[in-house]
């Protein structure tokens, strides 16, 4: 289990959730790529392979997981419980404080 610390916000952040693995993005690919040669009037591989790579940037495909599960905001002066290596980056850069207190994860 990650060990979560309880911090308090000095500046506010935005944090996105995590990207879709990246198995079910491939599967969500593939299935678009078949659907799109089986139209009565096909588009071409070039363009096929241009709408998946949109996709991918939309979806945020490749980028890495934090841990968080859904998209998250925070507020000067807010009480939260992340992650300890996330908490104390944050806390290098001065959007957080760590108040001291371990959280059970």
């Amino acid at each position: 289990m990650k060990k979560k610390v309880q911090v308090k916000f000095l500046e506010s952040v935005a944090v996105l959730a995590d990207p879709k693995p990246k198995a079910e993005l491939d599967a969500k690919y593939d299935v678009y790529r078949f659907q799109m040669t089986r139209r009565p009037k096909p588009r071409s591989p070039e363009q096929i392979e241009a709408s998946v790579e949109e996709m991918k940037r939309a979806d945020r495909y490749g980028e890495p997981c934090y841990g968080f599960p859904r998209d998250r905001n925070f507020r000067p002066g807010e009480l939260a419980s992340l992650p300890e290596g996330i908490a104390l980056a944050w806390e290098k850069c001065g959007y957080c404080e760590l108040t001291g207190e371990q959280v059970a994860a």
